[in-house]
């Protein structure tokens, strides 16, 4: 009989780990035993991990997700976050909308990753006195990052990622100082690093800062951006040379990640008036254009150099994400902790 009860128990946390997260969130309800289990952090990272799982094999139906903030029409208005699916056709299809809490109005969506936002209070005029914070929309729950800077700074800089070795999430924030030089901190653990040009890599598993080597023969150019381009590293760079009537837009792939040899570079025609929101997992780029129109959210294939409009309407943040899960995590109270 205890083995039955034991077998049951296995079939219902099973059970829960599959469910979605506004279910969990109901039955929570339930009983004393349902509201125990949801909230135990190896459900949490339990039910994360078949959200993730299922969402890799879901990624071939598609090109990734949008998330966005419109600008609202009044300042009365709640702002809201929508989610869209971006179809194989270029269409969009709604997901989820979420009503971004008061206190997080107005801040800027830093990066997305397994069901949480990361955020930067960018209204402070003081960099050191800007606020980060973590916000799960799922389960209407949001934390303040403890972070400590020097007042000295002229550029600051977030970055976010989960470490799937010990399902932790990580905070990366590289700051510039005014007299030269530069600091990483995830939390309070710091690196020094020389003044000096690279790419800054940061493994979420291991907590190691490392540099990389840009192109050797890259050309600066009037904006700059990051991405990952069918799999790879690329540094995608809008310079103000010019083929025919249009400026270009030089697309460096690293073949093999961290060999600075490995770098190639395709140079494409497209307006430098444009900022880069992420790269489809198909290999479009997606891109924020103004025009004499207004501003436009627009796929660009770099092999046809074929242009779209999404469709998407005006917006105050927008962002790529290739994964989309739903998830329990900062539902079980645990603060963030300093490293």
């Amino acid at each position: 009989m205890e083995k039955q009860q034991c077998l049951l128990n296995d079939i219902v946390y099973d059970i829960l780990s599959r469910m979605p997260v506004k279910s969990l969130i109901r039955f929570r309800c339930v009983s004393k035993s349902f509201g125990s289990t949801i909230t135990d952090p190896k459900f949490i990272a339990t039910h994360l991990n078949q959200a993730i799982s299922l969402s890799n094999n879901n990624n071939s139906t598609h090109n990734g997700y949008l998330l966005y903030t419109p600008h609202p029409s009044s300042p009365d208005i709640e702002e809201e976050l929508h989610t869209v699916v971006y179809n194989t056709d270029h269409s969009l299809t709604e997901v989820s909308s979420f009503e971004i809490p008061y206190v997080l109005g107005g801040a800027n969506i830093v990066a997305f990753c397994n069901g949480l936002l990361c955020l930067t209070n960018n209204s402070e005029k003081n960099l050191a006195d800007q606020s980060l914070y973590l916000w799960n929309p799922s389960i209407k729950m949001f934390k303040i990052v403890p972070t400590q800077f020097p007042d000295h700074l002229s550029v600051s800089g977030v970055t976010f990622g989960f470490a799937h070795q010990n399902n932790d999430f990580k905070i990366l924030r590289l700051v510039c100082f005014a007299s030269g030089g530069a600091e990483a901190q995830v939390y309070t653990l710091e690196y020094k690093f020389m003044e000096k040009e690279f790419i800054l890599s940061f493994d979420v598993d291991d907590g190691r800062v490392r540099g990389i080597m840009p192109p050797q023969n890259y050309v600066s150019g009037c904006s700059e951006f990051l991405a990952v381009f069918k799999g790879s590293l690329a540094l995608i760079v809008f310079t103000d040379e010019v083929i025919g009537e249009n400026d270009i837009c030089d697309i460096w792939v690293m073949k093999e990640h961290g060999v600075s040899e490995s770098w190639t570079k395709k140079s494409v025609p497209m307006e430098i008036n444009a900022n880069l929101i992420g790269c489809s997992v198909n290999g479009e780029l997606l891109i924020e254009q103004t025009s004499h129109s207004g501003v436009h959210i627009i796929s660009f294939d770099s092999e046809s150099l074929n242009e779209e409009n999404l469709g998407i309407p005006r917006t105050r943040d927008v962002i790529y994400t290739a994964d989309f899960v739903e998830s329990l995590v900062l539902l079980n109270g645990a603060d963030i902790k300093n490293q």
